[in-house]
């Protein structure tokens, strides 16, 4: 989606040239998640899985990436741990249908990785908060302190 096979690093032409990773394992939350983005302006790339994930993220230009923390095969969690170590600064906001607790408990580090202050959102997402907030984390140059939360049910 808005990408060409002639230029592989750079989007089609846009209103909005931010690039999105969409790292979602069900089909049609991840397809829903594209459109959306993409019908906002966003140039949107969607995978599947988190080997798909560190792919794209090497041969594209991703400006940030939302991240569902369960998928198959490679983890949430190991996925933002390789693309951490190809890019320091990646900008990520994980994503999560995990009920709250869980799921805050995995985005505040204390199960098996380091999430550090990465921003959570929970399913079912809305889109104007998730637009904010990757904004607000663009305009701050990747960095959101304090672990910010939002699209909470």
């Amino acid at each position: 989606m808005g990408f060409s096979d002639d230029k592989p690093d750079t989007p089609d032409t846009a209103v909005n040239f931010t690039t999105v990773l969409v790292v979602e394992d069900y089909d049609m939350g991840r397809q829903s998640l594209c459109e959306l983005l993409d019908f906002s302006g966003y140039q949107v790339l969607g995978v599947a899985t988190g080997e798909e994930a560190i792919a794209a993220f090497r041969r594209y230009t991703i400006d940030i990436v939302l991240l569902d923390l369960t998928l198959p095969g490679m983890s949430g969690a190991e996925t933002l741990q390789t693309l951490r170590s190809i890019k320091a600064d990646v900008n990520v906001i994980l994503v999560s249908g995990a009920p709250p607790p869980y799921a805050e408990t995995l985005s505040a580090g204390a199960d098996t990785a380091d999430f550090g202050n990465t921003p959570f959102v929970a399913k079912p997402i809305r889109i104007t908060p998730l637009m904010q907030l990757m904004d607000d984390i663009l305009e701050k140059g990747g960095h959101i302190s304090g672990g910010a939360r939002c699209c909470d049910r």
